[in-house]
């Protein structure tokens, strides 16, 4: 799954690629490929896809975040 970074869908494939890894933690759909099972290889995986939520979570707390002071 590629993310185009055009302005007009960025948004909706960050969002798709989110949803994605979480239905593969979470659970399966029907008609989807089988979640992530532990053990299995897959751990490769799912760090290069979290990388991408540490950042996103990071860019929000920056841009949003307050002194608690």
């Amino acid at each position: 799954m590629r993310i185009d970074p055009s302005e007009t869908t960025i948004i909706p494939h960050i969002a798709g690629r989110i949803y994605a890894i979480r239905n593969a933690l979470v659970h399966n759909k029907e008609g989807e490929i089988a979640r992530f099972i532990p053990y299995t290889g897959q751990e490769e995986w799912l760090h290069k896809k979290i990388q991408i939520l540490i950042y996103l979570a990071e860019q929000i707390i920056i841009k949003t975040g307050k002194d608690i002071t």
